[in-house]
């Protein structure tokens, strides 16, 4: 228990983790498989509901993660320019 209790506040490594910046191939998958919920109480259809969310979601993050990436590839290449002048 104690070791799992120290592994426990260490930072796992993250280093194979990847990711894509493309839209999925199908959007709201996990919602048009199972469907509407019992608690659904709206007039509006649920799974056109969260398909409009899920498209507006995945827009978002793959804008976040294409500025996230420039502002990578411009701290990238100040680096590079800043070693070619020393």
């Amino acid at each position: 228990m104690r070791e799992e209790i120290e592994r426990f506040w260490q930072t796992p490594d993250f280093s194979g983790l990847s990711y894509s910046m493309e839209r999925p191939t199908v959007n709201a998958a996990l919602i048009k498989r199972l469907g509407e919920p019992r608690f659904w109480r709206q007039q509006a259809n649920f799974v056109e509901f969260m398909e409009g969310v899920y498209e507006k979601v995945s827009d978002a993050v793959v804008a976040s993660m294409a500025a996230q990436t420039k502002r990578a590839d411009i701290g990238k290449q100040t680096m590079s320019d800043a070693n070619k002048a020393l």
